[in-house]
Formats: C-alpha cells, sequence, structure tokens
C-alpha cells in the first residue's frame, strides 16, 4: 500500500475526480456555503490528499484568510520646536528739538495755584492771562523757562480795562536752577527789602519783603528757594497812596502756604531750550553790545550809556537775563544833550516777537528788505528789529541814514554770523 501523496498525472486526475465531486454535492446543496467553510473544505481535501494546508491552497488556488495584522500605533517623533529669537527691541527715536522756548518748570499755572482763590474786598483772586509787552527785555524769563503766573483780585472794567483802585494784583514766578549768587542778588535788589527771619511753616530761605510807601507798602511778598526753584511772589495794587493792605497781606500769606509745598514736590527741571543753529554770546554788559568809541565814530560826537537792564532795573528774576545772554543799554550824547541811541539782545528769543508785537504800545513795525534776517522797521526809520538765527536784536538809532551801520555792528559784536 502506498503512503506517498500521488504526484504527477495521478495527482491532477484525483484532484480533478475530488473537485468534480464537491462541485456537484454544493451545487445540490439549497444554501451557499460560507468562505470559511469553503476554506475548511478544502484544508479538509488538502489533509485527504496528504498535500498539508499551505500546499493545498496553492493546489486549489485558494488564499486563507489571514487574521488582520495587528495595528502597530507608532509614537510620533517629537517636533523640536525652534527657539524663536528674540526680537530686537528698537531704538526709541528721540522726538524732534523744540521749535521755540518753553516753560522748565514741571508743572502749570493751574495746578500749582490751585486753592489760593483767597478774597478780599474786590472779590477773589483769579489767573489771567500775562499782557503782551512790545520789547525784548520782557520776555527773558520766558525765554530761560520760567513759569510765570498773574493773579488779580476783581476783574478789570469792561469799558476801560483797567482794575479798580485798590484792587490786588499778585505775580508768581518759579525758576528753575537757581545758584546761591542769583537767590542774593534777588534779595539785595531793593534796599528796603528786609532780612526778615524765616517764616514758621516755610523753609529756611523764604524771606518776606515790603517796599513802603506811605502808610501801607505799595509792594509786599517773598522771595524763596525750594528744591532748587526759585520763587518769588510779589502783590501789588496800582496805586502808591492805596498801598497794600494788612489784610491783603494775610491773604498772600495764606495762598503762599499752599503754593509751598507744591514747589517741594516739584520734580526735575528741563533743560535749558538752546536755538538748533547754536548759541550766540549775547551780552552782559554795554560794551557786549557797542562801545562808546564805535558810538563815537558812528555817530559823532561823545556817548556814554547812560541805563542798562542790570541791578534793580533787571527785566528778569533770578539773573534770568545772564543765563540766556541778554542785555540792553541805552546811551547819550554828551555834547547835543539830546541825541539818543539804544540796542538790545534775547538769544534764542526770535520767536517771542509775534507776541510783543500784538501788545497795545507796540511800534508799529513794518516788514523791511534792506536789513538782514527777518528784519522790521518803524516809519519813521530809527528803530529796527531783526530776527536772525532764531535771535532777536532790537535797535534805535538817532538818525535813519545810520540804521543799517549800527545793526551791522551790534550784529558783529553778540556774535551773530554774517
Amino acid at each position: 500500500m502506498r503512503n506517498e501523496p500521488p504526484t504527477g498525472d495521478d495527482l491532477e486526475r484525483r484532484v480533478a475526480s475530488i473537485q468534480d465531486g464537491v462541485e456537484r454535492r454544493i451545487a445540490a446543496s439549497p444554501r451557499r456555503a460560507s468562505r470559511g467553510a469553503r476554506t475548511g473544505l478544502v484544508v479538509g481535501l488538502a489533509t485527504v490528499l496528504g498535500l498539508g494546508a499551505i500546499g493545498g491552497a496553492v493546489a486549489f488556488g485558494v488564499t486563507l484568510s489571514q487574521p488582520p495584522a495587528p495595528i502597530v500605533t507608532e509614537t510620533p517623533t517629537p517636533t523640536a520646536t525652534p527657539t524663536p529669537s528674540p526680537t530686537p527691541t528698537p531704538t526709541p527715536t528721540p522726538p524732534p528739538p523744540a521749535a521755540a522756548p518753553s516753560v522748565r518748570v514741571p508743572t502749570i499755572c493751574e495746578e500749582l495755584t490751585q486753592g489760593t482763590d483767597i478774597s478780599d474786598q474786590y472779590g477773589p483772586l483769579k489767573l489771567v492771562a500775562a499782557e503782551a509787552a512790545p520789547y525784548s527785555n520782557s520776555y527773558v524769563d520766558a525765554r530761560a523757562g520760567y513759569l510765570s503766573c498773574g493773579m488779580v483780585s476783581a476783574s478789570a472794567d469792561p469799558s476801560t480795562g483797567y482794575l479798580p483802585m485798590g484792587a490786588l494784583r499778585v505775580s508768581l514766578i518759579v525758576a528753575p536752577d537757581v545758584s546761591d549768587a542769583a537767590f542774593e542778588e534777588r534779595i539785595r535788589m531793593a534796599a528796603n527789602w528786609p532780612d526778615a527771619d524765616p517764616i514758621a511753616g516755610f523753609g529756611p530761605d523764604t524771606r518776606v519783603y515790603e517796599v513802603p510807601s506811605g502808610t501801607n507798602p505799595n509792594f509786599a511778598g517773598f522771595v524763596d528757594r525750594v528744591n532748587g526753584y526759585g520763587v518769588l511772589v510779589t502783590g501789588w495794587v496800582p496805586e502808591t497812596a492805596v498801598g497794600i493792605s494788612d489784610a491783603q497781606q494775610q491773604e498772600m500769606t495764606q495762598a503762599y502756604s499752599l503754593i509751598y509745598p507744591r514747589v517741594v514736590a516739584l520734580g526735575a527741571p528741563a533743560p535749558l531750550w538752546e536755538p538748533p543753529s547754536g548759541a550766540i554770546r549775547g551780552a552782559n554788559d554795554c560794551p557786549d553790545l557797542a562801545t562808546t568809541d564805535q558810538l563815537d565814530a558812528l555817530f559823532g560826537g561823545t556817548w556814554s550809556d547812560y541805563k542798562s537792564s542790570g541791578g534793580e532795573n533787571d527785566p528778569g528774576a533770578f539773573q534770568a537775563q545772564q543765563l540766556v545772554g541778554a542785555f540792553q543799554c541805552s546811551w547819550a550824547d554828551l555834547d547835543s544833550g539830546s541825541l539818543q541811541a539804544s540796542a538790545s539782545v534775547l538769544p534764542g528769543g526770535a520767536s517771542f516777537f509775534a507776541e510783543a508785537r500784538q501788545a497795545a504800545d507796540a511800534p508799529a513795525w513794518q516788514p523791511t528788505g534792506s536789513l538782514p534776517g527777518e528784519a522790521y522797521i518803524t516809519p519813521d526809520g530809527l528803530s529796527a528789529v531783526v530776527l536772525i538765527d532764531d535771535n532777536w536784536i532790537q535797535v534805535t538809532v538817532p538818525t535813519a541814514d545810520s540804521l543799517p551801520a549800527f545793526v551791522d555792528v551790534v550784529l558783529s559784536n553778540v556774535g551773530v554770523a554774517r
């Protein structure tokens, strides 16, 4: 008896015979065999034939159903997060330089005088706008960046513009970076200002002053140096016969008691503004504007100065004119006894001229192209204003034909490049 599996033609005949029989039985069956049953049949047939499961499947052209491969969950490879490059911080663009002088004190009049609306028989003190002045000397404090505030205790008569007789006026000036010399000079400016003891509630530099006029003082106020700032408070009445009453002086003291701690709390001042074109020498005395030899040669005669903006005529508080190089001088011809000339310079002060032209008593300035820079002359040709490189130069001459030459002398002496 053969135990080897059939091979060759014998194998093919036996397979064909078995397959034919299987197909007849399947056809006769009322129910379709499932794929699993058919596979089992094929496997069983192959076993009978001794082919093994895999060989039988190949022989019958049947693919065995394999269990599904397990799903392999792959852990994603972490993606490296790039370290963000630091964003460069742009360098702040500095603001453009100011086109004109500005207040250097870090406050405003409304904040500094809040609550000081004390009242006398004329009404409460209230802030008023400063009146325009026609000449450069009146703008020295503003050029130095000082804060100036004005208050009055009554409203002006609308028909005349004047305050009632006896109404109190108060001026408050706060000046940055006041030196010892400037403070002491302010104290010495009037012989009648006493070296008073410090007032209780204020600082060691607080001084009270009075300028007597009859029964009551015409001027009274405080000179102080607080937190590096110079403070000048001046009260006055228009009529010397009336003077400042004791009640008004008490009201000023009450107002200053509110202002003082606010000055103590002020921060550092802004730097002094300088023209973009650069500062000029300016002047500190009369020869800096014009020497008497220059005047003698230009006008003839013998000239001498008789008035200048120094000492008691200092137009600025706490030597502001020395800080900015401003000065004014007047000369007279000693031979004629009548001819006069004057000159002034306000370095960096050209922007104030527009306001000065609006003053009630301002000359009727007319533009002219006959002088350097932006220039104006009076109708008689005896006075001129020259605005050049942000500077304000003003002159007056005895004769109109000498005006251009005197302007040239002053411009050269104060350091204006031509």
